[in-house]
């Protein structure tokens, strides 16, 4: 339960201005008023006492009937009279008000809560977030901006029962460094780290220079503080992904560690979201139809390479390999198409180690006829499964070029059914058009009243700040935990006997041991599973234990999965006489499924056996809450 504070309850109740006084001076009265008539029950001598100390003459004890009357004139001669003295107590609690609306004023011993650090346009979205995942835990908000802008957003877009719960401080002139002991670090639950970049000085300098002040602050904790930090650019994001983070940013002499340290970026979890595991089924998968058989391939448009388009492509890389020998196309449209191209051949100069997808680069805006011309030949093709990602700069731009794409995108004649109506109109029956379009937004979705889902099927709204954008669920490792556990004690073999629960412990041991489990070893399981969310859809459709073939596919699937997303860390194949050397990125597993040995091959069928385990537990979520009871 959330634990009651009377400082921070009046301390509320005076940010509320006139009825927050009116509503303490009147249970003031009535706390008199109650004292006062419970002694004069008791003992008539108390209202003579109480007469005699606020200087009311004595008056005859016979006269009984108007010892109400003697008493409120007693306390009016006594406010009178006392002018000074309340004149200097309202300039106390004048000050002391603007130190609460000032977010000044500090409170100690604050017990399981979740500190957020910086105010950035998710942070609304995140204190919504935080409170469903700490039901309660109090929020306390730590930031350069001054409170008072911060209470107006807030009141705008929380509920009273998160407001309620929010704590808001200011930084004040020392800077949000000095500020690190009033937080109350030791006993905080989670702490999340969302500083804005600014030109004096860069995100990624920022945070970290922040994270070692508080690890040398968090000192008494009996488990690590989970400290999660946004990294802005998903090009730096990227960069981090591949450096292991110094000993000295996890706690005092890098023993015993005092901060569990995750990295995220916003445009990762949205891409995420949309097509890994953790996204759930909100959003349709790239396979939108079954893709074991014939000529289907699935084909996604990114039109616009910022850094949402630059999310959804890396992402893409990592889900797009699927049971079927048929391509999957990757086509950027952006007018600056060549130099990302060139950019991102230096970012990754092993991308044609990629076999199963092809990338192509138009340099070209989504009005011109080229393109238009394109997506209706696109959106004709029966074989392929179109998705169409509009990440344009402004959403007004992305969402006037969504609705304005290629008719049969929307409205493909061949998959439209009407009937008569009257006066020679037809209407509408089913319009079963099979393109997917999402089109990046910014605050929040638009209610569906606005875009007709009948003229616009399969259209769907991403990339939101509200409150989806800033979703922790994709910040939980306990999955991660479990991939990398099971490989590091090669126990994907035996996945379907082992209770996984009885290993949680010293898994998140080796987790929290980065001599062990570097970065890039952690970003690689937590991608692991983005495939799950295919391998899982086929499982449904087939009995993995009748069909071998089946088996070998996913499992070269998995290894695909497994190629795309260690060349994204830059590791690549070896050459002749050259042999595997890890601190080089060099492997000889970055080779063809069938080129493998049958003990390699093994390892990827036991993952597709582990994705057989999640699919009948069910969901990602009945995974978690299971874990410590039967293992999955």
């Amino acid at each position: 339960m959330l634990q009651f504070r009377p400082r921070l309850w009046i301390n509320r109740l005076l940010r509320n201005g006139r009825g927050g006084y009116l509503l303490i001076l009147f249970l003031v009265l009535v706390f008199l008023a109650c004292i006062v008539a419970l002694a004069s029950q008791i003992e008539k001598d108390v209202w003579w006492v109480t007469y005699y100390t606020l200087g009311i003459p004595p008056v005859d004890r016979a006269i009984h009937g108007h010892l109400w009357l003697y008493l409120l004139l007693g306390v009016s001669g006594a406010l009178v009279f006392g002018g000074v003295m309340i004149t200097v107590f309202v300039s106390g609690v004048e000050r002391y008000v603007e130190r609460v609306r000032d977010g000044l004023v500090r409170y100690r011993n604050l017990r399981g809560h979740v500190v957020i650090i910086g105010w950035t346009p998710i942070t609304i979205g995140l204190i919504e977030q935080v409170c469903k995942k700490h039901p309660h835990a109090r929020v306390l908000l730590l930031s350069p901006q001054h409170p008072s802008l911060i209470h107006t957003e807030m009141e705008a877009s929380l509920s009273s029962e998160e407001k309620r719960r929010t704590i808001v401080y200011a930084s004040g002139e020392g800077g949000i460094r000095q500020q690190l002991a009033s937080l109350c670090l030791d006993q905080a639950v989670e702490l999340y780290i969302t500083l804005d970049e600014s030109e004096m000085s860069p995100q990624p300098i920022t945070q970290f220079t922040l994270i070692e002040d508080i690890a040398r602050t968090v000192i008494r904790r009996r488990t690590p503080l989970r400290v999660n930090v946004m990294i802005d650019d998903i090009e730096t994001y990227t960069t981090f992904q591949r450096i292991d983070i110094p000993e000295n940013y996890y706690g005092k002499d890098g023993n015993e560690r005092t901060l569990d340290i995750r990295l995220f970026n916003f445009y990762e979890n949205w891409a995420r979201l949309l097509w890994g595991y953790g996204g759930g089924d909100r959003y349709d998968p790239l396979d939108f139809e079954p893709l074991e058989e014939g000529k289907k391939h699935v084909h996604l448009v990114i039109v616009g390479f910022g850094n949402m388009g630059k999310a959804l492509f890396l992402e893409s890389l990592r889900v797009c390999h699927y049971p079927t020998n048929n391509p999957t196309l990757i086509t950027i449209v952006d007018i600056d198409a060549d130099k990302h191209y060139d950019r991102l051949c230096m970012q990754i100069p092993y991308l044609k180690n990629i076999k199963d997808i092809k990338i192509d680069f138009l340099a070209d805006r989504i009005e011109s006829d080229n393109i238009q011309g394109l997506l209706k030949k696109w959106g004709d093709d029966e074989d392929k499964l179109l998705s169409i990602a509009v990440c344009l700069p402004t959403p007004a731009e992305s969402l006037q070029s969504a609705l304005n794409l290629p008719e049969n995108i929307f409205c493909n004649s061949r998959h439209i059914t009407t009937e008569p109506f009257k006066n020679g109109r037809h209407q509408l029956v089913r319009n079963s058009t099979r393109t997917r379009v999402f089109v990046q937004q910014t605050v929040l979705h638009l209610p569906g009243v606005i875009v007709d889902a009948n003229r616009y099927p399969h259209l769907q709204f991403f990339g939101t700040l509200l409150p989806e954008g800033a979703t922790v669920d994709l910040l939980d490792d306990r999955l991660a935990i479990i991939i990398n556990g099971l490989y590091h004690d090669n126990l994907f073999r035996k996945v379907q006997d082992i209770n996984i629960g009885n290993h949680m412990s010293r898994w998140m041991d080796l987790w929290l041991d980065s001599a062990i489990t570097p970065e890039s070893s952690k970003h690689a399981s937590r991608y692991q599973s983005d495939l799950f969310r295919s391998t899982i859809n086929v499982l449904k459709r087939h009995d993995l234990s009748e069909d071998n073939d089946l088996l070998e596919m996913l499992a070269e699937c998995e290894h695909r999965r497994w190629i795309a997303e260690r060349t994204l860390m830059n590791w690549r194949s070896l050459k002749d006489g050259e042999h595997r050397v890890d601190i080089l990125r060099r492997h000889d597993c970055i080779i063809p499924y069938d080129e493998l040995s049958d003990e390699e091959k093994q390892k990827d069928r036991n993952v597709i056996q582990f994705a057989k385990r999640i699919a009948t537990v069910g969901s990602i979520q009945s995974i978690m809450s299971n874990l410590g009871q039967n293992g999955c």
